[in-house]
Parts: structure tokens; sequence; C-alpha cells
């Protein structure tokens, strides 16, 4: 089972990705100190547990590659966005085995 880390640090992605508003961003774009800040999950993780998050998160379609980019910059998907709003229903892959 997953310790509750992981689960706060792939919201922490969500929110991060939601407050770009529809910019693109890249594992090292989440790691930069502006972006961070707002974040205590992301200060926490090394860029190499973001990379994995990312490509998770990715793999599971909460977020979106931008095209012509490899999949490197990303944005936040409708399913995604869905995540952070309150009359969805919250997924475990997203909020753990809390969710219900």
């Amino acid at each position: 089972m997953l310790n509750n880390r992981i689960y706060f640090l792939r919201r922490a992605m969500l929110r991060t990705f939601q407050r770009a508003e529809g910019v693109p961003l890249s594992a090292t774009d989440l790691k930069q100190d502006e972006i961070q800040y707002l974040e205590l999950e992301l200060r926490k993780a090394s860029l190499a547990e973001v990379q994995t998050e990312l490509a998770l998160l990715k793999q599971h379609g909460y977020i979106v590659p931008i095209e012509g980019f490899n999949g490197e910059f990303c944005k936040l998907s409708e399913k995604g966005a869905q995540q952070l709003a309150i009359e969805y229903k919250k997924e475990p892959f997203i909020w753990g085995p809390q969710a219900v």
C-alpha cells in the first residue's frame, strides 16, 4: 500500500497544473522555487519522484501531454480538473484508500 505522502504529492501536482491555467509545465518546472513554494509536498519530493508521479498522472489521464514536446510538457486534463472539484467522485489513485 502506498503511503499518504504519494497521494498528497499527486494532489499537489494537480493543483499546480490547475493554477497554471493551461500553461504547459514539465517535471523540472514543478520543482522551480516560484512554483513549489505553494505546495509543501513538491518541495519535499525529489525530481525523480516528481518525474515518476508525472508519468503516472499522464498514464492515468489526469494530465495530458502537449503535442510537439515528446511528452515533456503537460497540462491538466478534464479528468484531472474533476478530481479537484467538489461535485465529482474522488478516485483512489488521487485521494488514496479513503476515497469512496
